[in-house]
Parts: structure tokens; sequence; C-alpha cells
């Protein structure tokens, strides 16, 4: 005769169900920061391509940066060297990120300007408060560390709560570090193992010697003002 087959006891399921659970506890943080670590190195592709496309514009103008000054805004000056407009945003940020120029009557006009928009140029404030922008334009050669001074860095998300008054306010173009209203402006943190309101994260940075760097948390303003030109300016 054939013995009788043994089934499973309902204590050894629940065993066997608590130790899949602990299993799945133990895998699943790690998951999470191999995905974000994928997302970190997609966003640090997307600003190095648009770092390229930077320093291509400097080229065919003089060694001449783009800033607020100019009658285009930096997503329109740089999109011969980019092309598409899907690099502008980071996989980690919200869905659809806003962009001030997603106000404009004509978007179709302007696509880099309307597309939704992670990233934010330096507006160079240090070097143009006393100078008139238009005779005098920042050249490359005027920037004398390249390699630790920010062209484009990463914004906040969100959409602004008022109206733009023509101040710097979140969604804009323009980092103006001098205006007093960073905090609400950069993001510094997107790209972190916890929470995102941790200041343990950082954020992805393209630099004016064509570099792209993730950095800690704060560490863009010290001890080192990186964006900055001035040694007033980068010193405080």
């Amino acid at each position: 005769m054939k013995p009788a087959s043994r089934a499973f006891t309902l204590i050894e399921l629940l065993v066997v169900i608590a130790i899949i659970a602990i299993l799945a506890g133990m895998l699943l943080p790690s998951l999470s920061k191999a995905k974000e670590s994928g997302r970190r190195i997609a966003c640090n592709n997307n600003l190095r391509q648009l770092d390229l496309s930077f320093l291509m514009y400097v080229d065919d103008n003089e060694d001449t940066i783009p800033t607020p000054s100019n009658v285009d805004r930096w997503t329109t000056l740089l999109l011969p060297g980019y092309r598409t407009t899907n690099i502008l945003r980071c996989p980690s940020d919200v869905p659809n990120p806003y962009s001030l120029g997603m106000d404009d009557a004509n978007p179709a006009a302007h696509p880099a300007d309307a597309a939704p928009r992670t990233y934010i140029m330096n507006a160079w404030d240090d070097y143009f408060r006393d100078l008139d922008t238009t005779n005098h334009p920042l050249k490359e050669i005027l920037i004398a560390d390249a390699s630790s001074s920010i062209v484009l860095g990463e914004k906040i998300g969100d959409a602004p709560s008022a109206p733009n008054t023509g101040q710097q306010t979140l969604g804009q173009f323009y980092l103006n570090y001098l205006s007093g209203d960073v905090w609400t402006q950069l993001n510094e943190r997107r790209h972190s193992s916890g929470s995102k309101d941790s200041e343990n994260g950082g954020s992805n940075y393209a630099f004016v010697d064509g570099s792209v760097r993730f950095i800690k948390f704060g560490q863009t303003f010290t001890p080192i003002n990186m964006w900055a030109v001035t040694p007033e300016g980068r010193n405080p």
C-alpha cells in the first residue's frame, strides 16, 4: 500500500508566509534604492546633454554665456544641441513639473519653453549686479574655476502658489541666488534614498567645464558658492 501523503499544517504555512514577508521587507528597500539610483543616472545623462548643448552655444557665440538678458530663454537657445524636450525632465521629478513657459499664449512658437522642465540655469547675478548686461556680456573666460561653477541645477517641480510677478518664483528659467528666494526655487535633495524632506539627499548639477556631478544638500553654497562668478560672491 502507498503511504499517505503528508500535507502542510496551518502552523507551517504561517511560518513560511512570515519568512517570505521578512525577506520581502529586506529586499524592497534595496530595490527602491536601485530604482532611484537608475533615475539619478538618467537625470545625470539629461544634464550632460544639456551641458554639451550649452558648450556648443558658447562656442558658436564668441564665448558668450546665455543669460536672462537674451531675448530667448535658455531652453530655446540650446534646443539645436539637445533637440528633444524629453530630456528637460528628470525621471525623479513630479510627472508634469511646472515651467513658466507653459503659460505662454503660443506654446507652439517656443515648444522647449512650454515643455515640462526640471532644470534651472544660473543667472550669474553676482556678476551682473552692478553691470549693464547688454554692454557687459559674460564671457566664459571670466569664469575662473569652470569645474566648480554651476550652469544648471534642479528646480522645484510644483506650480507656484501665486501668479508670476516678474520676480523670481517657482518654475522660473534662471536662478538668481541673490533674490533671497533660493529655497523656493532650487531643489537640492531630489535624489535621496530616504525621505524627500531629508537633508541626506542631493541633486545633480552641470558645470561650465562640461562635467555633471551629484552633490549633497547645501554643498553648492558652502564652503564655496558654486553659483557665483566673482571672488566676493564665491567666498561670502
